[in-house]
């Protein structure tokens, strides 16, 4: 399987400002009945508390909602509180040639985030860039000019080819799942779960238990992109290998 070469900050000759966008009705709608198929499938997995490959070190924030469970909260967290929030001020911005809907992942001094342009990073604490991988972008039947990377990363250590490896699953722009090398970004694997044809997309973030890489598929967009019946794909973490796929 060819693997695409890792991009350095000091080839980005384009720099954009990174704004929030807003998901419209039908988006939040679709990203809430995939959130609730997610909750449904994890209480019958029992991976409501943290996995075995998914532990938030103080101050970490690993996958989306911080856990498998989606609470939302991280009791080792001791720096930004009730008090100190007030004081909260911007410390640094990073470079993106579009804007961003995904939530940053923070692991082991590390901020992975993705942007629209197709685009999946990697920044240190103090906002230097250390990688970014190209994930693929998707016009279709999106109001958009394109979508890239919208999904939340869930950063886990897995055993790839014998060796504990920290690695970056994340949602591409093509309909792909992605298993980047959380140090370098490079491609482990990647995994076509959707059909750019149909209009399927991968808004979700993945969630990943005993073994397995989970990632629930949506449609494109709207006004002009037909509904289609919702999936949610399991996989093997250390190959990509589909292992089942749930129809809704």
């Amino acid at each position: 399987m060819k693997k695409r070469k890792t991009k350095s900050m000091g080839e980005m000759h384009s720099t954009a400002k990174i704004v929030a966008s807003a998901l419209s009705k039908k988006w939040q709608t679709l990203a809430i009945s995939t959130l609730i198929l997610v909750m449904v499938l994890v209480g019958l997995l029992n991976v409501h508390s943290r996995s075995q490959a998914v532990h938030a070190a103080s101050g970490d924030w690993p996958t989306y909602m911080d856990d498998n469970g989606r609470h939302g909260f991280n009791s080792a967290e001791t720096i930004i509180n009730p008090t100190s929030a007030s004081n909260l001020k911007v410390h640094w911005t990073a470079p993106a040639g579009g804007g961003i809907f995904s939530q940053p992942a923070v692991v082991n001094g590390m901020v992975y985030w993705g942007s629209l342009d197709g685009y999946e990073h990697a920044s240190t604490l103090n906002g230097t860039q250390v990688w970014q991988q190209y994930l693929g972008r998707v016009t279709q039947c999106s109001p958009l000019p394109s979508l890239g990377v919208v999904s939340s990363a869930t950063v886990a250590t897995e055993t790839i080819n014998g060796i504990p490896t920290s690695v970056v699953f994340v949602a591409g722009g093509d309909d792909h799942l992605y298993a980047l090398n959380a140090s370098t970004g490079s491609i482990i694997w990647h995994t076509a779960v959707g059909n750019p044809a149909s209009n399927t997309f991968m808004w979700d973030s993945p969630l990943v238990s005993n073994n397995s890489v989970y990632i629930g598929i949506a449609t494109d967009g709207e006004p002009n992109c037909a509904l289609i019946p919702a999936q949610f794909v399991q996989m093997d973490v250390a190959t990509g290998t589909i292992q089942h796929t749930f129809n809704t």
